[in-house]
Order: C-alpha cells, then sequence, then structure tokens
C-alpha cells in the first residue's frame, strides 16, 4: 500500500447506510493524488502528473468518474499537461481548468455535461496565466489568481475574478469583470443566482452585481488566522463557512472549537447579520495563536 493512491466509491442510502466500498482507480507516484467531487451518485477527480514531473506540460491529464454501486470507471475528458486547479461542480456539469490543445501555455477553462461530457462553455485565458481555484455561477467561469502578472490588461492581478454581468455561453469578449482583490484561499461560489460568494483574509463576503452592494459575515472572537473559511462550491441556496476558535477569557476559561454557519440569502438587503440560518460548534483541541481581524474591500476591473 506504501506510496500508492486510492479511489472508493460506495452508495449512501436515504437512511446514512453506507453501502461496500469499491475500489475504482489506483495510482501510484507517477500520477498526482487526485481531488475529487461529486454529483449526485457519480464521483469525479482529474488525474495528472505530479508538478515534480519535469514533463508534466506534455503529459496526458483526463477527467474521471464512476458511479456507486457499479464499480466501473469511465474517462469524461483526455487533455494534454497539468490542469491549474482542483476541479468543481455546477448543476449538473464539471468545471476544471485544462491546458489548450493548440498551446500548451494558455489555460483554458471548460464546463461540460457530467454526463456525456460535452462542452457547455469554455474560455481561454491570457498565455501563461494559471488559475489555481477556478468555480462557475450565474455570470459564468469565476477564477483566482494568487500571482501578480505584468500583462493582460484587467485581469492581470491578483485576486478573485468574475463576469459583472450575465451573457451568453463562450461569449466573454468585451465583458466588465469583478475583482475581489484579496489573495485567494478558496474558490467563490453563488449564494442563488444574486449573491457571488468570495474567502477574503479573515471573513466571507457577499456580493450583489446587480445593487452593487457587498457584506461580510463577522468572525468570532478567537477564531484562527484564516478566519471564516468559505466550504461551498458551486451555486447553492444555502452557503457553509466554518472557523476554528481557540480563545481563553478574562477568567481563563478555554473554548476551543469549530464553529460551523449555514447563510442564506433574504431578498437583496445588504446585511447578513440576520442571514445565518443554522450554527453548530464543534469541539476539537488545537494550540494556535490567533490574529487581529482585516478590512474587506471590493473593486471592479474593466
Amino acid at each position: 500500500m506504501e506510496g500508492l493512491w486510492r479511489i472508493y466509491v460506495a452508495s449512501l442510502s436515504a437512511d446514512l447506510s453506507l453501502g461496500e466500498p469499491q475500489l475504482v482507480e489506483e495510482g501510484d507516484a507517477s500520477m498526482e493524488i487526485p481531488n475529487f467531487t461529486i454529483i449526485d451518485d457519480y464521483a469525479y477527480w482529474q488525474c495528472m502528473a505530479p508538478v515534480t514531473n519535469e514533463n508534466a506540460r506534455r503529459e496526458p491529464s483526463s477527467i474521471r468518474c464512476a458511479r456507486a454501486g457499479d464499480g466501473k470507471a469511465k474517462t469524461l475528458y483526455d487533455s494534454v499537461g497539468r490542469m491549474s486547479a482542483p476541479l468543481t461542480t455546477y448543476e449538473n456539469s464539471i468545471i476544471f481548468s485544462p491546458r489548450h490543445p493548440d498551446a500548451t501555455s494558455y489555460c483554458d477553462l471548460m464546463r461540460i455535461d457530467a454526463s456525456s461530457g460535452k462542452v457547455l462553455d469554455s474560455l481561454t485565458l491570457p498565455s501563461g496565466m494559471y488559475p489555481h481555484q477556478i468555480a462557475y455561477g450565474a455570470t459564468g467561469f469565476s477564477f483566482c489568481f494568487e500571482n501578480i502578472y505584468d500583462y493582460g490588461g484587467g485581469i492581470s492581478n491578483l485576486g478573485s475574478y468574475t463576469p459583472a454581468e450575465i451573457h451568453n455561453a463562450e461569449k466573454y469578449d468585451d465583458l466588465s469583470w469583478f475583482r475581489f482583490n484579496r489573495t485567494p484561499t478558496t474558490a467563490p461560489c453563488w449564494c442563488g443566482d444574486n449573491w457571488f460568494m468570495v474567502k477574503s483574509n479573515q471573513s466571507v463576503c457577499a456580493v450583489n452585481f446587480t445593487n452593487k452592494v457587498f457584506c461580510s459575515f463577522g468572525v468570532e472572537s478567537g477564531c484562527l488566522d484564516w478566519g471564516d473559511f468559505l466550504i461551498s462550491s458551486g451555486k447553492r441556496e444555502k452557503i457553509v463557512t466554518a472557523m476554528q476558535i481557540d480563545d481563553t477569557d478574562t477568567e481563563g476559561n478555554e473554548t476551543k472549537m469549530t464553529q460551523v454557519r449555514v447563510w442564506q440569502a433574504l431578498g437583496n438587503t445588504p446585511d447578513a447579520s440576520s442571514a445565518v440560518v443554522e450554527a453548530a460548534d464543534i469541539p476539537y483541541e488545537a494550540n494556535v495563536s490567533t490574529s487581529s481581524s482585516d478590512s474587506d474591500s471590493a473593486d471592479q476591473a474593466q
């Protein structure tokens, strides 16, 4: 088993009974350990050469899937070169970032049907720009840069980007783009069709392009450096965030827990403080200090 990775799938019934796990893929150090996601009873993962492979840009990569209870894996999409970001989902489709088939210095953003592999939307980024997080929502592709490029015009800075207007598939020219100017640590997502959700330095922020308003979700005293973490992906009616808290009050009482919160948009109001609909505190053990909170901001790039 040493040096091997394996992917198992199993069905989960309505009463949360777990079916028999089935091995659907395995590999060694010649392939990077896959990240994966699920849609209904299917699991999806990407296979590619590790970043340490000197020939990684010329090695094959693929999007693979298997149905729980079936035990047979199949390939949905083949490409050449490493994909730049973890795959994610949007409704019944897979979002991923392969190299362009005609020029490996270009990165494509792809949305394909999760059943057939049919391309539903695509976008080619400027040469040499490789997002490390991607998503899809009401206005199409979203992507994140943790680097600053000295070319590429309005989408060359670090941050999280998405079109600020609705448009047809594959029609990304001459759009107005929104940029959230914080170093991204998670992929953004959408709460319904109106709220673009993005992780800032500590808090999670919600942006409404139509009404040109945004808000941030408060963090608890004593939360760890990274603050609230955006768990959800794609488009959801409810958004899940989580933060770890390690705090000691003036009387020496310790609080060590993970707080999970579920958010739901209440109309088009920017007041998210009333939008939390569920919260759960989960105890944990940690010995990490906290830091002060940040100031959230957003801007728009043309």
